[in-house]
């Protein structure tokens, strides 16, 4: 059951011995809020108390083999010196089982309805002036926000979703002669999503110490650790997007005899950022756990030893930017009393967001056989193409192969486009011709209108998994005696010292 509750208030503005605006203060308050409990239901397939402590004498046809040895553990159960300390560490986040007996290991045995409640909140404010009979003004402010909580798997705090509106608008009317109007408004949106974990996450990460893991990472997380036939450890980036638009729109609207003029123009500053992410772990680490080396996932995971590997390095979030422009003038003349023709043009002028984290590139066909691929002109962008990117387009100075040549890489400058990394069109003229001529009364005549419309759908650019980010990935193989662990001295990641056949980096 859901709560809506609110209210409205307004009037002129009078303040007794001070101000009295009845005919030219006006405001306006309205307040909405939402409240809806509820719950949502997870289900996890954890350990047995046994299998937590490394004893599988209970599980039916499982035998837990010493991947050092290849031989049975004693009593099929890993000592308690063998449990590596990554896992250790993350144990406790596995709650007790709470469907079954829990004797053995069953599917969907842990079951918990957890808080998922829906909030909002949101105001309205407009306050209008006037200032005689040439100048009016008007000025509104919106807020919205409404939190939502979405739990986690295991024992991990729920996540906040919030969702935050901001409006501003300010508008202007100026009677200049009473032919002659004059209005411009400015205006900014801004629209934030953002999920919060309320875990230090970075904090829990640096204390595991994994090999190749960064200590800095500039957003919160946890590794990924997939366990085959179990619920595994992980948490996802948590996301968010941020939409910003500036706004200034000016129209002019002049009436001289039969004919009515319109002129105006919009101009808007645009922003849009995002999370950027690659796997489940990203920058955390990905790391699969499928009973390759022990007989048992989970054995696996006890010890330490994933059947594979990868991390995804990110530096910098999507951030695009671009400033839009439109222009019109239109004529609306009455020819006679039944006969109206109206036509006009408008211009529109939609540059390429530009990337301020150097999030994008482009591939440019025209180049024969070979193409080429076009980062943003600032240095940066240049260092910042995964290496398996590069290798992935044979990008120069790479060797021919089959006879073609490698691919270059140049900047916007080098390539003569502007930092959008496509082509500005200054001819998107649009104009618009209409008549109108009613057969009776009720001025229900024949009309007809032409017009060109210009729909913008933003722009096709490069922004592809590989190329942005520099990511590894390792992959142990199966029947090696040794895997590489999770232990303080590594992953297995690069630079870590393990025979060649050991591991093979993908």
């Amino acid at each position: 059951m859901s709560n809506n509750f609110g209210g409205t208030f307004g009037g002129p503005v009078r303040i007794p011995k001070l101000y009295n605006g009845s005919s030219k203060t006006f405001f306006q308050f309205t307040w909405e809020s939402l409240r809806y409990p509820r719950q949502s239901t997870i289900q996890n397939t954890l350990p047995t108390e046994r299998l937590r402590a490394g004893d599988f004498t209970a599980e039916t046809g499982v035998t837990v083999r010493d991947p050092a040895t290849g031989l049975p553990f004693p009593g099929n159960t890993i000592p308690a010196s063998r449990i590596n300390p990554v896992a250790r560490a993350v144990i406790p986040f596995y709650p007790k089982i709470n469907v079954g007996d829990g004797a053995r290991r069953s599917v969907n045995n842990f079951v918990d309805n957890r808080v998922a409640n829906i909030e909002s909140n949101q105001f309205d404010l407009r306050i209008d002036q006037n200032f005689g009979a040439k100048h009016s003004i008007f000025g509104r402010y919106t807020w919205k926000k409404n939190p939502t909580l979405s739990p986690n798997n295991l024992n991990l705090p729920s996540d906040t979703n919030n969702n935050d509106h901001q409006q501003l608008v300010a508008n202007h009317t100026w009677t200049i002669p009473p032919n002659l109007l004059n209005e411009i408004r400015g205006g900014i949106s801004y629209a934030e999503s953002r999920t919060e974990f309320p875990f230090d996450g970075r904090a829990f990460t640096n204390g595991l110490n994994l090999k190749d893991i960064q200590r800095d990472i500039f957003f919160n997380g946890l590794p990924n650790f997939g366990i085959d036939q179990y619920t595994g450890f992980s948490k996802g980036r948590p996301g968010f997007s941020i939409s910003r638009n500036i706004q200034f729109i000016d129209n002019l609207t002049w009436i001289r005899g039969k004919h009515t003029f319109k002129f105006g123009g919009d101009i808007r500053n645009l922003q849009a950022k995002s999370a950027l992410g690659f796997t489940t772990g990203n920058n955390y680490g990905d790391f699969s756990f499928t009973g390759a080396f022990s007989g048992n996932s989970w054995g696996d995971f006890l010890l330490g030893a994933p059947a594979s590997s990868q991390v995804a390095v990110l530096s910098s979030d999507n951030d695009g930017r671009a400033t839009h422009y439109k222009f019109y003038a239109q004529d609306s003349w009455r020819i006679t009393n039944r006969l109206t023709m109206e036509y006009g043009v408008r211009w529109e002028f939609h540059p390429g967001y530009y990337d301020a984290g150097f999030n994008i590139a482009n591939f440019d066909r025209t180049v024969p056989r070979t193409g080429r691929v076009i980062t943003m002109s600032d240095p940066k962008a240049r260092t910042l193409v995964a290496p398996g990117a590069i290798t992935s387009f044979n990008g120069c100075p790479g060797a021919p192969i089959n006879g073609i040549a490698c691919t270059p890489i140049v900047t916007a400058a080098e390539a003569g486009l502007p930092e959008g990394l496509r082509k500005n069109y200054y001819t998107q003229f649009l104009p618009r011709f209409g008549l109108r001529l009613p057969l009776g009364q009720q001025d229900h005549g024949p009309r007809q209108r032409r017009a060109l419309q210009h729909d913008h759908v933003g722009q096709r650019v490069l922004l592809a998994d590989g190329y942005r980010a520099k990511r590894r990935a390792f992959l142990q193989q199966r029947g090696h005696r040794r895997p590489a662990h999770l232990h303080v001295a590594g992953y297995a990641h690069a630079g870590q010292r393990h025979p060649r056949r050991l591991r093979r980096q993908l």
